[in-house]
This record gives structure tokens, sequence and C-alpha cells, in this order.
């Protein structure tokens, strides 16, 4: 199973927001519910301080992305909500065999 990599750009209304309002562990449980909802597995996140952004690994059907794109996308709360499938060597090689 491929691991979905997403990198989500706060607003500087939202970063202020959260400096004075929002702990880490509330932003990790609502991004948890949000995937499962989804039917996606939080596999792990972390914040990249040279790219100023959310970085979360998840599990599941990457043909679920573009729903979580759009939940995200719809709170206002994000300048960039990009993704990405990372697949394992063996398992690119057998969709170049397949192929």
């Amino acid at each position: 199973m491929p691991i979905i990599e997403m990198r989500i750009k706060h607003t500087e209304e939202s970063k202020k927001n959260m400096a004075q309002n929002s702990s880490a562990a509330d932003r990790k449980k609502s991004m948890k519910q949000l995937a499962e909802k989804l039917g996606l597995e939080h596999v792990r996140g972390g914040y990249s301080m040279a790219n100023d952004e959310a970085v979360i690994h998840l599990s599941g059907d990457p043909a679920k992305i573009p729903l979580l794109t759009a939940a995200l996308n719809g709170t206002g709360a994000f300048a960039s909500v990009r993704s990405d499938i990372l697949f394992e060597g063996d398992e690119m090689s057998g969709y170049r065999v397949a192929a």
C-alpha cells in the first residue's frame, strides 16, 4: 500500500490563531478523525521548519485524496494543500512490469 504524503501550508491568520488558541494535539486529533471518516489511516505527521508546512503521511486508497483536499481547502485555514503518492521500490517494479 502506498504512503500518501500531504503538505499543507497554513494561512497567516491560521498561524496566529494556532499560536494563541490551539494545541498540536488538537490539530493531530482533528486530522486523524477526518482521515478515518474518509477510510484513511493517519500514519504520522510533523511540521517542516524548512518549508513552513505541515507534512502528514496517510495510508489507504489514493482515490480519497481529492475528497480530503476539498475538505481541507473548505476550512479556509490553509493557503495550499498538496499531495503525493509514495510507492516503495518493489511496488513500482511490479507496476512497471505490468505496464
